[in-house]
């Protein structure tokens, strides 16, 4: 009986009423259970257990949630994580989107004037990431970490014994060297 109690709470946290709707919370495997129907607010955090993004149900779970609170997707193997064009996001909302190999769209992003939000999108190298850099600037939003488009970065120099080599986020030094 104690077990039965100790579950239900602990399956109560996971989902949350408040005044946006039902808040949903995914940070291991055991969560991908609940019913996304019900979720309108999603709370992602791939990073606590990296095991999520592998899951059959994992992109059936979050593609249609309309609301961030936090998503945090690392490493997976999605072209994309929503089938919504709008993602709405809330004051404090923190979207962390990082190596996903094969990651191409992203939704746009709404959220609130005078809003917090952060930002740190990286290594994800197949990703057009051209209209969050626009929306990011124009409204200013600080410490936003985003990548150019594509993994696009500033090309850096380095020597390899007596050779210029080009190196790049989509090249490995081995690519250069004369063999």
């Amino acid at each position: 009986m104690t077990l039965l109690v100790t579950g239900l709470l602990y399956s109560a946290a996971l989902i949350i009423e408040n005044c946006a709707g039902t808040t949903c919370t995914v940070t291991n495997i055991s969560h991908l259970e609940q019913d996304p129907t019900k979720c309108s607010v999603l709370h992602l955090n791939t990073y606590l257990d990296q095991r999520i993004v592998g899951e059959d149900n994992f992109y059936d779970f979050i593609k249609n949630i309309g609301e961030y609170e936090t998503f945090m997707l690392r490493g997976s193997y999605l072209r994309n994580f929503t089938v919504l064009d709008t993602i709405k996001l809330h004051n404090g909302a923190q979207v962390s989107i990082t190596e996903n190999g094969l990651l191409e769209k992203l939704p746009k992003f709404e959220w609130n004037s005078g809003d917090t939000v952060r930002f740190t999108v990286a290594e994800n190298h197949n990703l057009d990431t051209t209209e969050l850099l626009k929306q990011v600037k124009a409204r200013k939003v600080k410490g936003a970490r985003v990548q150019r488009p594509f993994g696009l970065f500033k090309t850096m120099l380095q020597i390899i014994p007596e050779f210029w080599v080009k190196v790049s986020s989509k090249f490995f030094v081995d690519d250069f060297l004369p063999y």
